[in-house]
């Protein structure tokens, strides 16, 4: 099933995947779509492998880390109804492990703020630099607010509440 799309964008006679929807720490460059080409966008190395069933398999090395695997695609065509299914499992499954907590990231020049599940951190360079629990609906509410950006609706503080405590999955 396939529940991500990347683009690919033909300049100069190279094709580059320009994608920063996949994790937390991703790619802040558009990545060509050679093999086993190692890009670096100043954080961490990037390359693609091949592999004969997920296709092109985006390699990461962060700093100091060993290299490992974020996203596999393949170039068959697909049409809009190939992704309704895995988008509403993702959303709606009990088995999801999208659906069970808060996760949200955004890019700055420097590095990468994140809330996954109730945690917020502030990456710099491939590393943690900050981590803070947060507490309370509020603080997260507030949270969202000023770093995001985003206005959460006065209907929606609940289900931070209730995502808060909802198992122990702190991916």
């Amino acid at each position: 099933m396939r529940r991500h799309r990347i683009l690919v964008v033909s300049l100069s006679g190279k094709r580059y995947v320009c994608d920063v929807g996949v994790r937390s720490e991703s790619s802040r460059i558009p990545l060509e779509l050679i093999e086993g080409l190692v890009q670096d966008d100043g954080i961490s190395q990037y390359q693609y492998q091949k592999d004969p069933f997920y296709g092109w398999v985006l390699m990461q090395k962060e700093n100091g880390k060993p290299w490992k695997p974020l996203l596999g695609s393949t170039e068959e065509e697909q049409i809009d109804a190939d992704y309704v299914m895995p988008s509403f499992y993702c959303e709606k499954h009990p088995d999801s492990t999208f659906n069970k907590f808060m996760k949200i990231s955004i890019f700055t020049p420097d590095s990468d703020l994140t809330i996954v599940h109730n945690t917020f951190k502030i990456y710099r360079h491939g590393r943690v630099e900050q981590r803070r629990e947060l507490g309370t609906e509020e603080e997260a509410v507030e949270l969202l607010q000023d770093t995001f950006g985003i206005d959460v609706p006065d209907s929606y503080h609940h289900f931070l509440e209730e995502k808060k405590g909802a198992g122990d999955d702190r991916r």
